[in-house]
């Protein structure tokens, strides 16, 4: 439901979208560290293969980063 209400709240212009540059393989890494010990718990495992280097995308890194938490 709050995702709902973040997305409504971008289309009536009453939340900012801060976008920058931002490095896409930290926020994946950082988001695989935050859930990994719940996963590991359960059994299961989360590997995460990409080029070497970083992957600099222009995002809103808080937002971002909710995205590959809710993702994973």
């Amino acid at each position: 439901i709050n995702d709902v209400l973040a997305v409504s709240r971008l289309d009536a212009r009453m939340e900012t979208v801060d976008v920058a540059p931002v490095d896409l393989a930290e926020i994946v890494r950082a988001a695989i560290a935050w859930v990994e010990p719940a996963a590991t718990a359960k059994g299961l495992s989360i590997d995460f293969l990409k080029s070497s280097g970083p992957v600099i995308v222009a995002s809103d890194e808080r937002k971002l980063r909710q995205i590959a938490l809710n993702l994973l």
